[in-house]
């Protein structure tokens, strides 16, 4: 199964489909209450992808990375060798 691609959001990933984060986000912002994966694969399909529970996650993974905690340098920071203290 390919892998979705975030365009700038997601650098290991596998060419494939694009999403356009900021326009999904605008999406979102619409319906005015938290969103759901629902809400998150009903964007994609607005935006012509072809939606699977893959797709959705990944998508979900880049809004959060972009939203909360360390940003795009989350993974790093979770990585095993990165100190647990300063």
């Amino acid at each position: 199964m390919a892998k979705l691609v975030v365009a700038n959001m997601m650098p290991n990933a596998n060419p494939g489909s694009r999403v356009d984060l900021a326009a999904l986000r605008s999406y979102l912002a619409q319906l005015g209450r938290a969103h759901t994966p629902d809400d998150v694969a009903a964007g994609l399909r607005a935006q012509g992808l072809v939606v699977s529970d893959t797709n959705v996650a990944e998508a979900l993974g880049a809004l959060r990375i972009g939203s909360i905690g360390a940003g795009v340098l989350e993974p790093l920071l979770r990585s095993p060798a990165s100190p647990t203290c300063w």
